[in-house]
């Protein structure tokens, strides 16, 4: 289960660096959004390896690219 929520918010990251590119980098709500994902998918970070983000920056930066494929 906490898998798909991973995927999703991913999914949902995705849209909206989208949408933040598309405009050119000037839209500050799709910019709140992106961090807001962020944040979700460090807390999910942490649930699924029961390890702080910032405290495993490697393990959380091979996490994050490991959902770029």
């Amino acid at each position: 289960m906490l898998d798909k929520y991973i995927q999703d918010e991913f999914l949902r990251l995705d849209q909206r660096y989208t949408a933040w590119y598309q405009s050119e980098e000037t839209d500050e709500i799709a910019r709140t959004r992106i961090q807001e994902s962020e944040r979700i998918l460090k807390i999910l970070y942490a649930l699924k390896y029961n390890k702080d983000a910032m405290q495993n920056s490697i393990g959380y930066l091979a996490f994050m690219a490991s959902k770029g494929k």
